[in-house]
């Protein structure tokens, strides 16, 4: 009974999830359509394919069967990076001194070519091996925890960068991002065992980390939203 409780609230909050990141992803197209300056348009548009990305993440978890999930979930992590990277990149540019944040613009290329090596690494135990083997356990765990630390320095810088520049539109873009972020990696590591209530600690470790997708979902939201003012402004100006 507990367990079917446990996955209905999960259910729940991954169709919550889905329904605040495909409403995000058609406003993000609406705001970046009207927006006229450069910066702002990207990074809405950006964000809109980042949502549409994780609908069918949330699609494929329900749905996909075999090596299509894994391949899904290395290139989506790529894509989410490369979309951090260049966030933060927007977000220097802005500064009025152009201060490196947190080291991130001499580490960039060294963490590209480690997430690389990580998601071969990853890819190859998901897919051409056998799920029941140590060297597959271990080669997804330095997958995850790669991720978990790539993730979580990113989130740190773009909150860091949010408080440097003086652009207040993209402050709010690229805080509201972090926090996103930051949930990304705590539904990637959490781990709460509860056997108390006799269920399994992997399905109640999952029904807590979905609670941290819709959050994500909530911070992309906001990001697009924090977007929104300045497509009616310019619109109207214009």
């Amino acid at each position: 009974m507990l367990d079917s409780i446990i996955n209905f609230v999960g259910v729940l909050f991954t169709l919550a999830s889905m329904g605040v990141l495909s409403f995000g992803a058609y406003r993000a197209i609406v705001i970046g359509r009207v927006l006229i300056r450069g910066i702002y348009r990207n990074r809405a548009f950006w964000t809109g394919a980042v949502m549409a990305v994780g609908v069918i993440a949330n699609l494929l978890l329900f749905l996909a069967s075999g090596n299509q999930f894994p391949l899904f979930l290395v290139g989506t992590v790529a894509v989410l990076f490369i979309f951090i990277d260049s966030s933060i990149k927007v977000a220097q540019d802005t500064d009025f001194f152009h201060r490196s944040i947190l080291a991130w613009q001499r580490l960039r290329n060294s963490l590209y070519v480690v997430l690389l090596g990580s998601s071969m690494i990853g890819f190859w135990a998901f897919v051409f091996t056998s799920m029941n083997t140590i060297p597959t356990f271990l080669a997804g765990a330095q997958y995850f925890a790669i991720v978990g630390l790539l993730f979580s320095y990113s989130a740190a810088a773009l909150i860091v960068s949010a408080r440097r520049t003086p652009d207040r539109t993209m402050r709010r873009f690229v805080r509201m991002l972090g926090l996103a972020i930051a949930c990304f990696v705590i539904y990637l590591t959490i781990w709460i065992p509860f056997s108390p209530f006799s269920v399994t600690v992997q399905d109640l470790g999952n029904t807590i980390s979905y609670f941290f997708v819709a959050g994500a979902s909530y911070y992309l939201y906001r990001a697009v939203m924090s977007l929104s003012p300045v497509g009616h402004i310019e619109k109207e100006t214009a």
